[in-house]
């Protein structure tokens, strides 16, 4: 059923950020690979490279780990990753609202995944001063 209702999308409709980011996050949360979709989001995503937001690439980077595919020519798509998206920018686009530590840990482990990380972002995550922000901000919001 999922197959067939895919098919029926036609990649080459996508016209906005919000309907690419909707299709990748379904497909990634689904954890349903459609390799038509990806590649036509990715296409899109390309040609509209300048107009991206940090949240269209952060969705990017996680619907493609979770699917373990890298669409063909994404190359332009994962440098503007790792060029525009930073833990301070996702920190900022969230103003202050909690979550932003584990986000930039999904983008990290994302990248990673699909080899397509730094090293300045692995050391990121696996410095004590953002783990021990993460593990608090756990500890504090599992137990009253």
């Amino acid at each position: 059923m999922l197959t067939a209702l895919c098919d029926a999308v036609d990649p080459s409709g996508f016209s906005t950020h919000a309907v690419v980011r909707s299709t990748l996050t379904s497909l990634g949360q689904l954890r349903f690979s459609h390799k038509e979709l990806v590649d036509g989001a990715a296409g899109w995503m390309t040609q509209n490279l300048e107009g991206l937001e940090q949240r269209d690439l952060v969705t990017f980077a996680i619907t493609t780990a979770a699917l373990n595919y890298v669409p063909a020519n994404s190359d332009p798509i994962f440098q503007a990753i790792r060029d525009k998206v930073t833990y301070e920018g996702i920190k900022s686009s969230r103003s202050g609202s909690p979550g932003s530590e584990l986000i930039w840990l999904d983008v990290v482990w994302s990248l990673a995944v699909l080899d397509k990380h730094e090293h300045q972002q692995l050391a990121s995550v696996l410095s004590p001063e953002y783990y021990n922000k993460l593990l608090c901000e756990f500890a504090y919001s599992t137990y009253p």
